[in-house]
């Protein structure tokens, strides 16, 4: 709607999309968009980017015959820039920790054969952990390219050493804490010196204090002639 409302006077309107992918739809993309962008706008020139150069051939077909089932989308084949030999293969795993199994003795297997390097690609950060974890306990070095590592991220601090599913550490309470204060006890339940609480029954006997001790033991100061002073 903005930019037809935009492009009533010039019509001129410029877009770049991928119809294959809707990965922002949590953002609010709508496929729709791209689909009927021909429809409102009639006189539209199509220039189609049709040249792959990430995947190999094979890998390439593959991904064309499965979302050549999909009935909404812009017809636009694609071909790749490297040809390449060895063909997809697809392993249904049933958690994350069963991927990372899988591909990591495929890893280990291609290393030891070619004494090379392999890469593991993933779609999400999160999915790293399973990964450097099986990585770890297989004691084959890694790296991560374009992205940051499971365990020196800010908000995993000291947990390196600390498995999945394991026992998590009891928390203790810091020294320079401030101690929790006692409850405040009602008006006929008085308070006595360190916060506990005493019966009205039986409270706490009342010190004199030091003037009342003075006075009781106090005797009459003569002045140097024998006249009582009235001092004190």
């Amino acid at each position: 709607m903005l930019a037809r409302l935009i492009a009533q006077e010039h019509h001129n309107v410029f877009i770049v999309g991928d119809p294959d992918q809707a990965i922002y739809g949590w953002r609010g993309a709508e496929l729709r968009n791209i689909l009927d962008f021909q429809k409102v706008f009639p006189n539209t020139r199509r220039i189609d980017l049709d040249t792959a150069y990430r995947s190999a051939a094979p890998l390439l077909e593959a991904a064309q015959r499965m979302i050549g089932h999909n009935r909404e989308r812009l017809e636009h084949p694609l071909r790749a820039a490297r040809k390449g030999s060895a063909l997809a293969a697809v392993h249904h795993a049933k958690d994350a920790t069963e991927e990372a199994t899988f591909a990591i003795d495929r890893a280990s297997t291609r290393i030891a054969r070619d004494n090379g390097t392999v890469a593991v690609l993933y779609r999400t950060n999160a999915q790293s952990r399973a990964f450097e974890s099986g990585f770890k306990q297989a004691a084959i070095p890694y790296r991560i390219t374009g992205g940051q590592s499971f365990y020196d991220r800010p908000e995993n601090p000291g947990r390196a050493g600390l498995p999945a599913n394991g026992p998590r550490p009891r928390r203790r309470r810091r020294r320079n804490a401030p101690g929790r204060r006692p409850p405040a006890a009602p008006p006929d339940r008085p308070q006595g010196d360190r916060g506990e609480r005493v019966s009205p029954t039986k409270r706490k006997p009342r010190t004199p204090s030091r003037r009342t001790t003075l006075d009781r033991n106090a005797c009459p100061i003569s002045d140097a002639d024998g006249t009582p002073s009235r001092r004190g």
